[in-house]
């Protein structure tokens, strides 16, 4: 996984008397089968639910063992074609993994490994911390033809409405600082948008999300912007 681009957004390109803190990513994945593996590798690092108290390690270590288990069986028939169900993993995972190792973000748990769901959780996809301690939500989109920045964003917009980032508050109590938690009852946090990207002009795919409108609403609803398109 490389980071091709980034970009901090002036405020130049966000509306009038926005001050959301906006990054522009673009993420390549040159070898799926290798970032696959490497994503196997996270899933079953539960090192996260070692420093809990008794009953969420019991509660999660039950949640995540059956989920990891699915997940490895979907990362383990990657390869260079990648299909609807893996490849949305791997655009929320390498999303993460990009505010990780860009901005210094603290990488929460996949979403579904400390959910009670299997998989299709309705709800955010990945989630990290930023270094302002303010939570990003994030939604991954895949589609094999075209970028679907506007489909994660109107997701993420429902996600808001419904309150959705209230509810995974129960579990972040456990993953996130709390500072973190405090920002987020307080109306601040951060929100990201991830979605494979099919064009080698990234900038230009990066500034057409941006502006759409869709996107434009969520800088009045977050402190903290990402959007992020992810190649292969």
């Amino acid at each position: 996984m490389r980071i091709t681009y980034h970009k901090h957004v002036g405020a130049e390109g966000l509306p009038l008397g926005a001050a959301t803190e906006t990054h522009l990513f673009c993420v390549d994945v040159d070898d799926v089968a290798m970032h696959a593996a490497n994503m196997i590798a996270t899933i079953n690092d539960t090192s996260w639910i070692s420093g809990l108290g008794a009953i969420p390690k019991a509660s999660y270590e039950a949640i995540a063992l059956r989920t990891a288990a699915k997940l490895v069986e979907i990362f383990e028939t990657a390869d260079e074609k990648v299909g609807a169900e893996f490849g949305e993993y791997m655009v929320s995972m390498s999303a993460g993994d990009c505010l990780g190792g860009i901005l210094g973000h603290k990488v929460l748990p996949l979403s579904e490994l400390w959910k009670e769901q299997l998989s299709g959780n309705p709800g955010f996809d990945f989630h990290t911390e930023s270094h302002n301690n303010r939570i990003a939500f994030g939604e991954a989109k895949y589609n094999s033809n075209q970028s679907s920045y506007t489909v994660a964003a109107s997701q993420v917009h429902d996600f808001v409405d419904a309150g959705k980032d209230k509810m995974d508050a129960v579990h972040l109590d456990h993953l996130a600082s709390a500072e973190a938690l405090d920002a987020l009852l307080n109306e601040s946090r951060g929100l990201a948008i991830a979605f494979s990207l099919h064009s080698m002009n990234h900038e230009l795919i990066l500034d057409n999300a941006l502006k759409s409108d869709l996107v434009q609403d969520l800088c009045g609803r977050a402190d903290e912007l990402y959007v992020i398109g992810v190649r292969t």
